[in-house]
């Protein structure tokens, strides 16, 4: 059997994430992470995966409107605007299908 992490735990400056296994040198920290619940004795694999979708923007773009560096009405004062330069190239498998 083997103590494995059911949340993530710091302990002597390291980093356990869910799933991992905890040290049980010090039977005063095995007890304590059993009794919190942060640890269980496991003989099989906890399933480790994203715990939360990926956040989606709600708003509209951060800035204020008015006059921008080039000049132009309309763009967002304080974004970097976006242009043609500053898209990502397509990559050569995508242009031949």
């Amino acid at each position: 059997m083997k103590l494995k992490a059911l949340r993530p735990v710091l302990y002597l400056a390291h980093q356990y994430d869910r799933g991992d296994e905890l040290p049980v040198n010090n039977p005063d920290m095995v007890e304590a992470w059993l009794e919190a619940g942060s640890a269980e004795w496991r003989t099989e694999e906890i399933p480790t995966g994203p715990s939360a979708p990926k956040a989606v923007p709600a708003a509209a773009l951060a800035g204020q409107p008015g006059i921008s560096d080039r000049g132009t009405e309309g763009d967002l004062t304080g974004r970097i605007p976006e242009t043609p330069e500053r898209k990502k190239p397509v990559s050569r498998k995508k242009k031949t299908q």
